[in-house]
């Protein structure tokens, strides 16, 4: 699906993303973590090609994307969907219409896929209310929706779940485990939240200074707290 290879990123002379490699298989649940600065969002921009990379390449689909056309880009990004932390939804759209938007913005409607995925995040009895009307659980779940409305082979999800309690971050959770199972859909989720890569990701980048500090494979085993390094506290933490 993706590789990486060497791949950073500079803005003026100082770099955000730095000697990045890591193959991102099909079908894979793969997070990405670190703290605030560690450049988690750069390499979100990278993979969404609205950046390109300062140096190295970035493969998809087994093709190049450095050299790669405008209109190619284009067409790989519609492959993607984006799931934010504070939702993005327009205020004056009720549910339906922020789902169906995507879909609008292209001159296709379809009414019968929009109202299968209102049913999908459980949300049949909202879906002539406001964002205004809703929770954050709620609207959550209407970004995940509208991101999956044109049938992406991708989901990225930036923080998807830092603005939730407990119970709506589970709900996500769970959520996002059907959608990889159900439609085989790719899952890179973003996030500072060991526990919800803990329970959700089978791979975890770690993030430093723009550099990629390890992968740990997900063994989903107990964790206990320390007051070790980053490295070392996500490590124990995902492989307990």
């Amino acid at each position: 699906m993706y590789k990486l290879e060497n791949v950073s990123k500079k803005y003026n002379d100082k770099y955000a993303v730095q000697n990045f490699t890591l193959t991102i298989e099909s079908g894979s649940i793969t997070g990405i973590v670190g703290k605030s600065g560690s450049g988690k969002s750069t390499l979100l921009k990278l993979l969404n090609f609205i950046e390109q990379p300062t140096e190295g390449q970035i493969i998809f689909e087994d093709k190049a994307i450095n050299d790669a056309s405008k209109k190619v880009i284009r067409k790989y990004k519609e492959k993607i969907g984006m799931v934010f932390q504070n939702y993005n939804l327009l205020n004056n759209l009720n549910v339906y219409q922020n789902i169906a938007l995507p879909l609008k913005i292209i001159n296709k409607e379809d009414q019968h896929k929009v109202n299968e995925l209102i049913q999908f995040v459980g949300l049949e009895d909202k879906a002539k209310s406001y964002p205004s009307q809703l929770s954050g659980g709620e609207k959550q779940r209407v970004s995940l929706a509208r991101a999956l409305v044109r049938n992406p082979d991708i989901l990225l999800c930036d923080e998807a779940t830092s603005s939730l309690d407990e119970n709506n971050t589970e709900t996500i959770i769970k959520m996002l485990k059907n959608i990889n199972h159900e439609f085989n859909i790719t899952i890179i989720f973003v996030t500072h939240e060991l526990s919800v890569v803990k329970q959700l990701c089978e791979k975890v980048c770690v993030m430093e200074d723009g550099q990629l500090l390890d992968i740990i494979e997900n063994r989903n085993k107990s964790a206990e707290k320390n007051t070790a390094s980053y490295l070392e506290n996500v490590k124990r933490s995902i492989e307990g």
